[in-house]
């Protein structure tokens, strides 16, 4: 009988040992980024994209929100704020669509064109900073995600 219990007691430390915390999701890129709109009157550009993640886990889960801020150049531009139904596959790349706000003038401040550097690519560092809301057993987690990249953008 104590051999039994031995074992189930050293089967469940393994058990328990070996499973660990979840890792977040990680952000990989922005693509698909198409142009939606403008406004002349609010000086913005509205966009649209995927945001290509990539889970880790072994387990997968349900997407319910997602509430990111977005940076460029240093400078806090926009916010995406959705309500979303998606789901995340297990140890596996996803997609989520974007759509978000982009004041032009906020962006470019500081862009000065002339006649040598209006034709040449300008490089856009820019940040997402934020979290996705998982729903796992019925409870709702914010999940951090950040990610830093540039693109270059040519005018003309």
């Amino acid at each position: 009988m104590k051999r039994i219990f031995y074992f189930l007691l050293l089967g469940s430390l393994l058990t328990v040992i070996s499973c660990s915390a979840p890792e977040k999701p990680e952000f990989r890129k922005l693509e698909n980024v198409k142009f939606k709109s403008a406004s002349i009157k609010d000086m913005k550009v509205t966009l649209t994209g995927d945001a290509v993640l990539f889970n880790p886990n072994a387990l997968g889960a349900n997407i319910s929100g997602m509430d990111f801020d977005i940076f460029a150049n240093g400078k806090k531009v926009t916010k995406v704020r959705q309500e979303i139904t998606a789901t995340i596959p297990a140890n596996n790349t996803f997609k989520l669509p974007l759509e978000f706000d982009i004041p032009v003038k906020e962006v470019f401040k500081d862009f000065k064109p002339t006649i040598t550097n209006i034709f040449n690519k300008k490089k856009l560092n820019y940040k997402v900073d934020g979290h996705l809301i998982v729903n796992l057993a019925g409870a709702n987690i914010k999940v951090p995600v950040t990610h830093e990249d540039e693109e270059e953008i040519k005018f003309f």
